[in-house]
C-alpha cells in the first residue's frame, strides 16, 4: 500500500508542475510609427516571456533591426526619405509561439511650400540655354506655358532649358512649373524674352574723347587719339554684339541746323551720317555690370610720339575703314567695327571741336544694311544760309546716303556742341533734353587733351536723359 500511494503522489506532483508552465505573453510597446519625408530611424519596443522573431512585407524602403529576440527587447526601424506625393505604409509582424502582433509604418509624403520659390531671369531676343535647379526631396514633373522654350536636359535636379530667338517684335515670357505628380506646385522658372539686343538703360556712352592730345609744338596739331567709351549702367551682364555706333549728321553750329535742313522741329527720328555695328551673334561681346568697351578710331599706342598722349592699343575695337584715297591704320590684335554706312570716303574720325553728336541703337528683328539703305535714307533738301538770308534754291541732298533711323531705336545720346555758337541740337529732347562739349569757343586750345564724361554717383552713371547734367564737360580722359 505504501508504495502504490507514493506513486500517485509522484504522478500528482508532476502533473501540477506541466500546469504551472507561464503562458507566453507578447505586447509591443508602440504599434503604429509615423516617419516624416526625411526618413531616419525610428523604434517600438517587443514585452515578451518567450523569444520572437519579425517578419516584414517584404517592401524595400526601410530595414528592421533586429529581427529576433529573447523576452523583452528594442527594434530599430530604419526608413528610407521618400520623395513621392503620396504616403506610402507598411506592416512589420512580431510572432512568439502562437501570440502575433503588427506593427504599422507610415512614412508622409514631402511637404509641399505655402510660397513656392518664383524665378525670373531676363534675355535678349537671341536663342539660348539656362539652366535652373529643381528643389531636392521631391519627384517632380515639369510643365512649360509655351511653345518657344523646351526642356533639352535632365540630371538629377538640374534642368536645362532651351529657348528660340524672338523674331514676334515684342516681348515675351515663358514659365516652366515644378510639379508634384499630383500637380502641386514647387517651384516655377521664368524666361523674359525681351524683342531687343539691348534695353534702353542698360548700355550708356560714358565718354567721348573727341578733342585728341596737343602734340608739343605742333600748331595746335593732335595725336588723333579719340575714342567713345561704352559702358553697362545696369546689374546685369549686357551683350554689345550688333550694336550700333552713329554719328550725327547734324551738328550745333548755328549755321548749319534746324531749318537749313528742313528738319522737323520735334523729329521721331535721329539724322545720322555714319553708323558702324560691333560685331557678333548674340553672345559674343559681353559687358559685365559697372565695365566697358573702348572704340577707338586707330587702335594705337600714341603715348609713343606723345607721352601726353593716350595708349589705345588695347582698346576692345578700332573704326576702320577700307578706302582707295587713304589708306587706314589697322591694328590685327584689335577687331573692327564693321562700316555700315560712312560719310567720309577715306577715313572716319570725330569732329575734333566738338559740333558732333553721337548715339548708341538697338536695331530691331530682321533689320539689316539692306533694310536701312532701302527705307532709312533720308530725302530731302538743304538750304543754304550767308548772313541771315537763303544762298540760292534749296539743294537736294539725297544722295549724301545721311539716314534717319528711328528714336525707339536709340539706347542712347550725347549731344555735343561749342558753347559759342550753339544752335539747335542734333538730337531731339526724347533722345537728348541737353548738351556737352569742351571750350567755350570755337577751336578753343583749352579743349585739347580733355573730353566729356558721364558723371559717376555712388557707383552709377548719371543718366536723365539730359547731357547738361549727365556729362562733366572739360574732363580727363578715363584712359590716362
Amino acid at each position: 500500500m505504501k508504495k502504490i500511494f507514493y506513486l500517485l503522489t509522484l504522478a500528482a506532483v508532476t502533473l501540477t508542475a506541466c500546469n504551472n508552465d507561464p503562458e507566453t505573453k507578447l505586447e509591443i510597446g508602440n504599434a503604429s510609427l509615423e516617419a516624416d519625408a526625411a526618413g531616419g530611424t525610428y523604434t517600438f519596443n517587443v514585452n515578451s516571456n518567450s523569444a520572437w522573431t519579425i517578419t516584414t512585407d517584404n517592401q524595400t524602403w526601410y530595414t528592421v533591426t533586429p529581427t529576433s529576440g529573447q523576452d523583452n527587447g528594442t527594434v530599430t526601424v530604419t526608413v528610407e526619405p521618400y520623395t513621392d506625393a503620396a504616403g506610402r505604409s507598411a506592416q512589420i509582424t512580431v510572432t512568439a509561439d502562437d501570440k502575433i502582433a503588427n506593427v504599422t509604418l507610415v512614412q508622409a509624403r514631402p511637404a509641399v511650400p505655402s510660397d513656392p520659390e518664383a524665378t525670373i531671369k531676363k534675355y535678349n531676343r537671341t536663342a539660348g540655354t539656362v539652366t535652373f535647379e529643381a528643389p531636392e526631396g521631391y519627384t517632380y514633373k515639369i510643365a512649360c506655358d509655351s511653345d518657344w522654350a523646351r526642356v533639352t536636359a535632365q540630371e538629377g535636379n538640374t534642368i536645362t532649358v532651351s529657348y528660340d530667338t524672338n523674331a514676334s517684335g515684342s516681348s515675351r515670357t515663358a514659365t516652366f512649373s515644378v510639379l508634384t505628380t499630383d500637380d502641386q506646385t514647387l517651384e516655377t522658372f521664368t524666361i523674359e524674352q525681351s524683342a531687343n539686343l539691348v534695353e534702353k538703360g542698360q548700355l550708356v556712352i560714358e565718354e567721348v574723347f573727341f578733342t585728341g592730345t596737343a602734340i608739343p609744338d605742333g600748331d595746335g596739331s593732335t595725336s588723333g587719339d579719340q575714342y567713345i567709351k561704352i559702358t553697362n549702367n545696369c546689374d546685369e551682364t549686357v551683350y554689345a554684339d550688333s550694336l550700333i555706333i552713329g554719328l550725327s549728321a547734324l551738328s550745333s553750329n548755328v549755321a548749319s541746323t534746324g531749318a537749313y535742313w528742313k528738319y522737323p522741329e520735334t523729329p521721331d527720328s535721329v539724322a545720322l551720317s555714319s553708323i558702324y555695328m560691333v560685331p557678333g551673334k548674340g553672345r559674343d561681346v559681353a559687358i559685365e555690370p559697372g565695365k566697358s568697351i573702348v572704340l577707338a578710331i586707330a587702335a594705337l599706342d600714341y603715348s609713343k610720339d606723345n607721352p601726353g598722349a593716350v595708349n589705345l592699343s588695347k582698346a576692345d575695337f578700332e573704326f576702320y575703314d577700307e578706302n582707295d584715297i587713304y589708306p587706314d591704320t589697322d591694328n590685327a590684335d584689335v577687331p573692327n567695327l564693321v562700316a555700315w554706312v560712312k560719310s567720309s570716303f577715306t577715313i572716319t574720325i570725330l569732329h575734333g571741336r566738338g559740333y558732333e553728336s553721337y548715339a548708341i541703337l538697338s536695331l530691331p528683328y530682321g533689320v539689316n544694311l539692306d533694310t536701312i539703305l532701302n527705307e532709312y535714307i533720308w530725302k530731302g533738301e538743304r538750304t543754304f544760309i550767308m548772313n541771315g538770308e537763303p544762298l540760292g534754291k534749296p539743294r537736294d541732298f539725297s544722295n549724301l546716303g545721311f539716314l534717319l533711323m528711328p528714336n525707339t531705336w536709340v539706347l542712347d545720346g550725347v549731344n555735343c556742341a561749342v558753347e559759342q555758337y550753339l544752335g539747335t541740337l542734333a538730337f531731339n529732347p526724347s533722345v537728348d533734353a541737353g548738351w556737352t562739349g569742351c571750350g567755350k569757343i570755337d577751336d578753343d586750345p583749352d579743349r585739347l587733351g580733355k573730353s566729356v564724361r558721364r558723371i559717376n554717383t555712388a557707383g552709377k552713371l548719371a543718366d536723365t536723359n539730359n547731357s547738361t547734367n549727365d556729362f562733366q564737360k572739360d574732363s580727363k580722359p578715363s584712359i590716362k
